[in-house]
């Protein structure tokens, strides 16, 4: 993560690689949710013309996203998909635009490595990834009635994603502190560390992306992203762990003026 810049380009071939081994499906998608979810269907898609990022509602479904989300529901709250709703569509897709023209690379990283947004019906989160389902954004209907932003939580997710692969490669947190909690402002309740890393990295690449885009909740998400890297410790990171906090730090120091 040198310079700031995205990891995807970096592992994820050799991600790939190691889960080709064990499975064939076409879809890295389909690849986890094979040997996370022991999901054997494939990804299919009707619409040939389609071009990703894809929009998953109940309209363009098929049996492997609903195995999906009904093995996921098991250990997080239940997610159903929606009815199509082109008002909803449209919303997503004029914040993918809007990526495309911010940040063109965040735009190729969704489009090559995590090409699904599924548009699940109301829930407590707004929004949520999970390396079962590696590949794949999953967006609240909730969203649609808050104030929240749709490309910063996209973005969001996106920095979830990216931080599966990097913990893959290189554990992030010291094996001794993997449960040791602490109260996360972002939140609003105690986390493990991995929980707060994972807050931190996301707050992170929606600072750069609000710099970009001259988003006007920039300044909130900046003190969010401080006041987050602040509950970090050195001692509960591996050394991997403790370099990516020391990228925060320097870039929460250069953008603390702005």
């Amino acid at each position: 993560m040198e310079n700031q810049e995205w990891s995807f380009d970096t592992l994820f071939p050799d991600f790939n690689s190691s889960l080709t081994l064990q499975s064939n499906k076409n879809y890295i998608t389909s690849k986890c949710a094979d040997y996370y979810l022991k999901i054997e269907d494939d990804i299919v898609f009707k619409e040939k013309s389609e071009k990703p990022p894809y929009l998953i509602t109940k309209k363009n479904t098929c049996d492997f996203w609903k195995k999906s989300l009904e093995k996921i529901s098991s250990f997080k709250d239940k997610l159903s998909l929606i009815n199509h709703n082109s008002e909803y569509v449209e919303l997503i897709s004029s914040s993918l635009d809007r990526i495309r023209k911010f940040s063109p690379e965040i735009f190729e990283y969704l489009t090559k490595y995590v090409p699904f947004i599924l548009v699940v019906e109301k829930n407590e989160a707004y929004s949520l990834s999970t390396p079962h389902l590696f590949g794949a954004i999953i967006i609240s209907e909730s969203l649609f009635f808050s104030n929240e932003d749709i490309d910063i939580t996209i973005v969001h997710e996106l920095a979830h994603q990216e931080l599966f692969l990097v913990n893959l490669v290189d554990s992030l947190i010291d094996e001794k502190f993997l449960s040791n909690l602490e109260y996360s402002p972002f939140q609003n309740k105690e986390r493990p560390p991995m929980g707060r890393l994972h807050a931190s990295h996301a707050l992170f690449r929606m600072t750069e992306y609000s710099i970009d885009s001259k988003n006007q909740s920039f300044q909130k998400i900046k003190y969010d992203f401080g006041e987050m890297i602040k509950t970090l410790n050195d001692y509960e990171l591996s050394d991997m762990g403790n370099e990516m906090l020391k990228t925060y730090k320097t870039f929460y120091n250069n953008v603390y003026k702005k």
